[in-house]
């Protein structure tokens, strides 16, 4: 939920200008990174939200997350397609005013001393690790596939379409567990529907050869029968 004031003595404000640079709140006091800002402007508590969800999916639950900014200035708007009077708006969010200088977020353990987190090129270096093997994987799954028999896919894809309508269900009543179980299944209902569509693209080139090596002497057969058939009509007439 975004923050906002429990209370405050007026409702509106008037806009203001933001001036200067931080006097105040412009260093790292409770943690041992911080995000400073380099320019002036509002944040929403929708955006400090935002970054708090971020930070915390990133620390994995280790280290601790301080928010130095709040939300106190409540920003009006008027609604579309309103005249101009009538008084001010009503209040539409919440923003934190930021000028120059002024930290944002800080964090403290965790990540922050390099216990979470392996430097930036191990990362990369075992994220390009974890995609390779992630392929292999994948296609040696491809290879079991292409092993199995047509009615065995057909009855895979069914099941696993029948886990992922459950797995949605799930996540509409309770918490998610394991947030990608349902692209592993759909990416594993897209491999049995590839492995299927080969095999009727099989069926139908060797069909189709099948039929071009048969089809002169059918061509032949029905040019006969054409030609026949004048000759019937005539004995007919006589």
């Amino acid at each position: 939920m975004p923050l906002m004031p429990k209370r405050v003595k007026h409702r509106k404000e008037q806009r203001g200008r933001i001036k200067g640079n931080a006097s105040r709140g412009n260093r790292v006091v409770f943690g041992e990174y911080g995000l400073q800002s380099l320019d002036e402007g509002w944040i929403s508590g929708r955006q400090i939200e935002a970054g708090r969800l971020g930070a915390a999916h990133y620390l994995g639950g280790e280290g601790k997350l301080y928010i130095r900014i709040f939300p106190h200035k409540p920003v009006t708007a008027k609604p579309l397609e309103v005249r101009m009077g009538s008084g001010k708006g009503e209040p539409e969010y919440w923003a934190a005013v930021v000028r120059p200088g002024t930290v944002l977020f800080e964090i403290a353990g965790g990540a922050a001393a390099g216990g979470a987190r392996m430097p930036a090129p191990d990362r990369a270096q075992d994220a390009g690790q974890d995609a390779a093997g992630q392929a292999e994987d994948a296609l040696m799954r491809l290879e079991e596939l292409r092993a199995m028999p047509e009615a065995e896919l057909r009855e895979h894809v069914r099941k696993l379409r029948e886990e992922i309508w459950q797995l949605r269900f799930k996540a509409a009543t309770e918490p998610v567990t394991d947030p990608s179980a349902i692209r592993r299944a759909r990416k594993e209902i897209a491999r049995v529907l590839t492995v299927l569509r080969a095999r009727e693209l099989e069926a139908l080139a060797a069909a189709a050869a099948a039929l071009a090596r048969g089809a002169p002497a059918r061509a032949g057969g029905a040019g006969r029968a054409q030609r026949l058939r004048p000759a019937a009509r005539k004995e007919r007439g006589r």
